[in-house]
């Protein structure tokens, strides 16, 4: 898992489903409003049946959304608050990023690519929710 950091703030993280670890669950920074992790584990692990109790939570400000790429392949261009150019990287099958406190931008590169996104927080509308640039 990679962090793209600017000045104080968390822009985005990224990575791919084949990174190997043998600690079993990584988790992004757990003070975040929005968390989320991947492992490699053995057959016969067992993740105990388990229900979250009810915490105060931290909720965010903007929307923040995980991208995964199911087929096919991306180009992410992640944009600082200010809407300057970040970085821009490739993401192919089995890679995902997870947009945080930055402006961001998609373009597919292969036919049939398949994306799967989820976002954090309500959702009101592409009109009241996004600054497009």
């Amino acid at each position: 898992m990679r962090t793209l950091t600017h000045e104080d703030k968390i822009l985005a993280y990224t990575g791919h489903k084949d990174t190997q670890t043998d600690k079993g669950w990584i988790f992004s920074d757990s003070s975040l409003p929005f968390i989320f992790g991947f492992g490699n584990f053995d057959k016969g692990y067992v993740g105990q049946a388990h229900i979250h109790n009810i915490q105060p939570r931290i909720s965010p400000s903007r929307t923040i959304e995980f991208m995964y790429v199911a087929e096919g392949s991306i180009r992410v261009n992640i944009y600082r608050l200010d809407k300057t150019l970040h970085e821009s990287f490739v993401l192919r099958k089995g890679g995902w990023v997870c947009f945080m406190e930055c402006g961001h931008e998609i373009i597919v590169r292969v036919n049939k690519t398949q994306l799967i996104e989820t976002k954090m927080g309500t959702y009101i509308s592409d009109k009241v929710e996004k600054q497009r640039f």
